[in-house]
């Protein structure tokens, strides 16, 4: 009898890899339908019309320079506080000025600069905006790698705790994992030998109870700008009260995705398997935030650049659905620990999704032994 190949790599890896390697090629795509993203908030327009209100009012320096050469015209004798005001003004004159946007900027629009371009002149009267499609795919595009993110930490959490070694619930795991893990290195024996048992049980808890049980939930939180919920979120930002306004800006996502990749990194470190955390990784770097603005493309572009921005995003909503159909199992086990989908079964077992499901996509990680740990 012919042996069948060996299972090494089945416990978890090539299914990651198939799958966030298709939900990237996707996101990748989808950078390619538009040329640049013009980034103007509520905010910031109302900043440069401040500046732009007051620059029309004259400044008290204005003012006294006015009076002074009313005086100088009379054949008074300029006062020294009127030299003094007329010297610092020639300074200032001599310093570049900003832009009322220049001015404006603050670090609230920080991370969307780092998205936009950064080339020093750009007309609008060149670009025109992308039709809708283009917005939905690029931003379905990025949170389809953050529902991934989100599956493949919550189901590794809640694997150890529902079926896992009673040592996850009383934060004993680590006392013996670094001598007992499959691949170790050098720092592997230095955490099990040096590092008191206490410090364990605290790594431990941060790992496990709170990066892969609590925190995958903040990845959620673009649901807050969505619909009657991103109404009331908008509304909490403009409120005056600072115990309204400030958890309604703290940025859930970004914050979600440095405390999983701080843990990530520490087994990294520790050598479990440690060629396949950065993998995890690129779900979570596309998880920081989404792209906020408007994207435009040239106005004068080749008929085939925009034969292909036209059909393309009609191909890549399809894809991602096909991508996102096999993961409602994987969603039906985290939220009640079974599979079954009930009126959605007939769904489930047709063609198209057991043909997603071979190519590992929307994969329930529960299947797989290396997200369990120790069990």
């Amino acid at each position: 009898k012919k042996e069948e190949p060996g299972q090494w790599f089945f416990f978890g890896w090539d299914q990651m890899i198939d799958e966030i390697g298709f939900l990237t090629c996707i996101l990748s795509v989808t950078l390619t339908l538009y040329d640049d993203i013009e980034v103007e908030s509520e905010d910031e327009a109302a900043v440069v019309e401040r500046v732009e209100e007051k620059k029309e009012e004259p400044s008290t320096q204005q003012w006294l320079l006015q009076e002074a050469s009313a005086q100088k015209s009379e054949g008074h004798e300029e006062p020294a506080v009127h030299k003094e005001v007329a010297a610092d003004a020639a300074l200032r004159s001599r310093r570049p000025r900003q832009s009322p946007k220049q001015a404006s900027a603050s670090s609230a629009f920080a991370w969307e600069m780092l998205w936009t371009s950064t080339s020093p002149s750009k007309s609008s009267a060149s670009f025109r905006k992308c039709s809708q499609i283009v917005d939905w795919c690029r931003i379905l595009a990025e949170l389809s790698m953050t529902l991934a993110a989100f599956r493949l930490f919550l189901a590794a959490g809640l694997l150890k705790m529902r079926r896992g070694s009673a040592c996850w619930k009383t934060l004993t795991c680590l006392y013996d994992h670094y001598e007992t893990q499959p691949m170790p290195n050098f720092l592997s024996w230095a955490f099990q030998n040096y590092t008191p048992q206490a410090m364990l049980s605290v790594m431990q808890w941060f790992a496990i109870d709170l990066c892969e049980c609590i925190v995958p939930f903040f990845l959620l939180s673009f649901v807050l700008s969505m619909g009657p919920l991103g109404i009331l979120h908008r509304q909490l930002l403009q409120r005056e009260e600072w115990f309204l306004r400030l958890p309604a800006k703290v940025p859930g996502r970004l914050l979600a995705s440095v405390f999983i990749m701080i843990f990530v990194f520490g087994m990294f470190i520790g050598g479990n398997y440690a060629f396949l955390h950065p993998l995890a990784i690129v779900s979570l770097i596309a998880s920081m935030s989404t792209v906020q603005g408007t994207a435009v493309i040239r106005k004068r572009e080749s008929k085939p650049v925009m034969l292909y921005r036209s059909l393309m995003p009609w191909l890549l909503l399809p894809l991602l659905l096909f991508a996102f159909l096999p993961s409602l199992r994987a969603y039906a086990w985290l939220w009640s620990g079974q599979e079954r989908l009930g009126f959605l079964e007939p769904l489930m077992q047709s063609g198209v999704v057991r043909h997603a499901e071979s190519l590992n996509l929307g994969i329930p990680y529960n299947h797989h032994a290396y997200f369990a740990g120790a069990v």
